[in-house]
């Protein structure tokens, strides 16, 4: 079944969870609790191959929840930031989803973040982390632990990527399944990306960033159609700490639009004729 790819709740970020409407539920035959695997838009039109970090037609696994119906909103699937990086989707992309009975996993093994420091054999805690979360080899997603755990820039929640797991194909971690951390490291920053879910109370200037950018850039033809010219940028304003910084990241990472920081200084100087670095 095809469904439209809309962000999680803020409080469901990081879960692993796939919110979708019941009508949708029946019709893909799942229940509250049953798992589904989400498979990207790869490389059919209209998807933006920026955000595909698993290859086209990448695909990942989530627990169904179902979640209220409200006007319009039949036919789409919530999930979080790190899952829509892992099938190479974005906000608005049509997905591929259906049921899936994993297996329980009888050995998993994961990548770490290169600059993430370890205090001790934590596979006991990634364990009790990832327990009764659904995943296949080469899934990418969070995982939050306790203070003293990990040294590093990140915090608590740090990206993993599943890089074997025994059985192959789709598992669900048990209390008796085996985690091991691999020697290799993974090509993610210890932060991970930052997802719309992360900005606390901007949805609608998430919206309208979207409306104004991600729009004109995803599907310019549609402004060939209509005869309009897009807009050229977008000034975000306002007091240090209302979240413009935090904003212009997750629109990045979420689009996969390649992005320059140039700082004010660069841009003028107090002497007429300096060369500007």
């Amino acid at each position: 079944m095809q469904l439209t790819v809309r962000p999680t709740e803020k409080g469901r970020a990081d879960s692993g969870l796939a919110v979708i409407d019941r009508e949708s539920m029946a019709e893909i035959g799942v229940e509250r609790g049953d798992y589904v695997l989400v498979e990207g838009p790869g490389s059919e039109p209209g998807s933006n191959p920026g955000l595909n970090d698993g290859g086209e037609g990448a695909s990942a696994v989530a627990m169904v929840w179902p979640g209220e119906r409200r006007a319009g909103k039949r036919g789409e699937i919530h999930v979080d930031g790190h899952l829509r990086r892992a099938i190479g989707a974005g906000v608005d992309d049509r997905v591929t989803v259906e049921r899936t009975t994993p297996s329980d996993a009888q050995e998993i093994e994961i990548a770490l973040p290169a600059d993430i420091g370890l205090d001790g054999n934590l596979g006991l805690r990634f364990r009790d982390e990832l327990a009764d979360r659904a995943l296949v080899n080469g899934q990418v997603l969070a995982v939050s632990l306790g203070f003293g755990s990990v040294s590093g820039p990140s915090g608590n929640s740090i990206p993993i990527t599943i890089t074997d797991t025994d059985p192959s194909g789709t598992v669900v971690v048990r209390e008796w399944t085996d985690v091991t951390v691999s020697p290799a490291v993974a090509d993610l920053p210890a932060g991970g990306p930052v997802a719309y879910e992360d900005v606390g109370g901007l949805d609608s200037e998430i919206e309208r960033l979207r409306e104004l950018l991600e729009l004109p850039m995803r599907h310019p033809g549609l402004f060939d159609i209509l005869g309009i010219s897009p807009p050229k940028g977008v000034l975000l304003h306002g007091p240090p700490g209302t979240g413009k910084t935090l904003l212009a990241r997750a629109f990045i990472d979420e689009t996969g639009f390649s992005c320059r920081a140039v700082p004010g200084p660069e841009l003028v100087s107090a002497y007429y004729g300096d060369p500007l670095y």
